[in-house]
């Protein structure tokens, strides 16, 4: 079974070389899916009929090295591996942007936020663009969440942006409890763009 657990950080390298060799072998590798989520009772529909303020999240953009089906354990500064057998469910910009859009939704219910599509009919107020460089646990039995985001008004004037980083502590082992991190690394992030919406003007 795979690890996250780091002490001696050594057994990172028996966990993946014993990976490797399975992967090797004539016998099927088990394959376990993760799926980013945000939970359904936090959920908030728009009522019909209304004509709420229209915010547009743009699809989230991925460094290079995170568009991958696997599973990135950070091995080193700068050294990543592949979790063999540990893959997302689904692309990751796309579970990524949903998460982002529910989550934002629950804070601003004022607001009708939507992913970006050509076809509303309705220009947006903000459009938010989302970048992430790291989104991955290490070796140091932490997450880290980090990139950027913007946010444009309804003309497409830069608003803000931001900056961040959520590092967060691991206190199990497994691929599973890190995803959960990653989550709600998720949420924080979208507390921070909420919080920029809010600003006045």
């Amino acid at each position: 079974m795979l690890s996250l657990k780091v002490k001696p950080v050594n057994k990172f390298f028996f966990i993946f070389f014993l990976t490797l060799l399975s992967a090797c072998s004539n016998k099927p590798q088990k394959i376990n899916y993760y799926s980013l989520s945000f939970p359904i009772s936090h959920s908030v529909v728009a009522e019909q009929g209304t004509r709420q303020p229209l915010i547009v999240v743009e699809p989230v953009l991925l460094a290079k090295y995170l568009s991958h089906e696997n599973l990135l354990l950070q091995t080193d500064e700068n050294m990543f591996n592949v979790a063999l057998g540990s893959h997302w469910s689904e692309n990751l910009d796309v579970s990524i942007s949903r998460v982002l859009i529910n989550a934002m939704q629950s804070r601003l219910v004022q607001y009708r936020i939507e992913k970006q599509n050509y076809h509303w009919g309705q220009k947006p107020k903000y459009v938010v663009r989302v970048e992430l460089t790291h989104f991955h646990p290490t070796y140091l039995n932490e997450t880290v969440t980090a990139g950027q985001f913007w946010v444009f008004d309804s003309n497409n004037n830069l608003y803000l942006k931001k900056a961040f980083n959520f590092v967060l502590p691991l206190s199990k082992d497994g691929y599973l409890h890190a995803v959960k991190k990653l989550n709600t690394s998720l949420f924080d992030l979208s507390e921070d763009i909420v919080e920029v919406i809010k600003l006045p003007q």
